[in-house]
């Protein structure tokens, strides 16, 4: 018999330990009676709900229904901010005692949940200090880290590892239907969606036809990336998952997205650390066969769309990786070397929020919006604004989301799931390095939203 108090008044030890009794049953029923497949939509929740509209209306509305909002005096207030005030006020009334711990010092989550409690914290911290001299660029530079919010949010309400799961899938489909979309209406001619451009590259000056844009190209990268962790981890629907990814490369060829191609790189290479010799040797085979047989359909009929857009993407590759041949690529390197420059004068908290970090001579006159003026790489931009603490800040729960759901690879029933989230968590950082990533909201969000998925994968049942 356990030593417990009978002093009336206070909580003693019988209470204690038949609350921690009744809290293991309750959740091991919850996770017992859960349904053993992913979740279907309907039981997602209204929070649930919420989040799957968003990622679908924005990876096939792109860029512009990103932008739907108004302005609130001199703060503009988009899609991204309406979703984000409404989980909070939702995760505030539904799931109020794990919101409450984590706002108040970022518990709950693990080290992933306090690294983004420090780092908006952190954030707030240096908007109040800047705001006085720089107002709303100090905001917009809050904003930037603050999507951040989106981690503890979305993990809360998606409680269970089938919701995460049915999430990634929606995500994965959303960015595979806007591929669709986008081959549809370039292939057809009708271009009833996507505005045809041209773009000129390497020193001979060769131009082009390129279409929709990088932000669009990126979202069908991280579909690239899930298609081929399902066709990898799936034995039935391979031939769909393998259809769909050749869909997907297409709509990142369209828009010729390099910076989405050194992702997809770096998401392959680590997705072959992931799978067996047997999955590594024929993914590898299946990789140069796709190469041979895209080389010889531009040989055998040059004068096709799909050979042009080979073609197209080919070119727009090679004169990305010769930099100085490359107007886009030399005028990154140029605002590249700016941010260090000035990041050398404050290693480890930054130059703080608002203040400009590209000179005014490297701002090219078609940049409109707040983001104008920025390094186009989430990193530098960040190490720019808050130092090397702020880098670490934000790469821990990113890394870490990464590394659970690697690890939920080897033990999860939802094991194609967390191996998709995984190496797309992996193309976003490739990603990252070249464009305006976490400076979009739409692509912050998503990635937040896909950390949180990933860390709740990684759950283990109660014994």
């Amino acid at each position: 018999m356990l030593p417990w108090s009978k002093t009336q008044g206070s909580i003693n030890d019988e209470q204690i330990w038949r609350y921690q009794v009744t809290d293991i049953l309750i959740e091991g029923y919850r996770l017992e009676t859960a349904p053993k497949g992913r979740a279907r939509v309907r039981d997602l929740g209204a929070g649930g709900l919420l989040i799957a509209g968003y990622l679908i209306v924005t990876r096939i509305g792109g860029l512009e229904a990103a932008k739907i909002g108004f302005q609130a005096g001199p703060l503009p207030l988009y899609l991204t901010d309406f979703l984000l005030i409404f989980l909070l006020l939702y995760c505030l009334f539904l799931r109020s005692g794990k919101t409450i711990v984590w706002l108040i010092g970022g518990r709950g989550i693990g080290i992933a949940g306090q690294s983004i409690w420090l780092l908006i914290l952190a954030s707030v911290f240096h908007t109040v200090a800047a705001f006085p001299a720089w107002g709303i660029l100090a905001i917009r530079d809050l904003a930037i880290f603050s999507y951040a919010l989106f981690f503890p949010l979305a993990y809360f309400i998606l409680d269970t590892p089938a919701k995460a799961a049915t999430l990634v899938r929606i995500m994965a489909y959303a960015g595979a239907g806007l591929a669709f979309l986008l081959v549809v209406d370039v292939f057809t001619g009708l271009h009833f969606y996507f505005e045809a451009g041209s773009r000129v590259l390497t020193d001979d000056r060769v131009q082009v036809a390129s279409y929709a844009s990088g932000d669009e190209g990126g979202m069908c990268a991280f579909a690239v990336c899930a298609m081929l962790a399902y066709l990898m981890t799936e034995r039935r629907g391979r031939v769909w998952y393998f259809l769909l990814m050749l869909v997907a490369i297409l709509g990142v060829a369209l828009p010729q997205t390099r910076a989405a191609t050194i992702g997809i790189a770096m998401a392959a290479a680590f997705a072959l650390l992931l799978v067996g010799p047997g999955t590594r040797i024929i993914s590898l085979m299946s990789a140069i066969g796709l190469l041979v047989l895209a080389y010889l359909f531009v040989t055998l009929l040059p004068e096709t769309e799909l050979a042009r857009t080979i073609w197209a993407f080919y070119k727009a590759v090679t004169s990305g990786v010769s930099v100085s041949g490359d107007d886009n690529a030399y005028f990154r390197l140029l605002r590249w070397n700016a941010v260090l420059e000035l990041w050398q004068g404050s290693p480890f908290i930054g130059i703080g929020f608002g203040k400009p970090i590209i000179p005014e001579f490297l701002i090219q006159r078609a940049e409109r919006g707040l983001n104008a003026g920025l390094p186009h790489n989430s990193f530098l931009t960040t190490v720019a604004r808050m130092g090397l603490i702020g880098l670490a800040l934000l790469l821990t729960p990113w890394l870490t989301a990464i590394y659970r759901a690697a690890r939920a690879t080897s033990y999860s029933r939802y094991r194609p799931d967390a191996f998709a989230v995984a190496i797309v968590l992996v193309c976003m950082l490739g990603y990252a390095n070249f464009v305006l990533f976490i400076e979009r909201p739409m692509h912050a969000a998503a990635l937040w939203i896909m950390a949180a998925a990933a860390c709740r994968l990684s759950d283990r049942a109660v014994q």
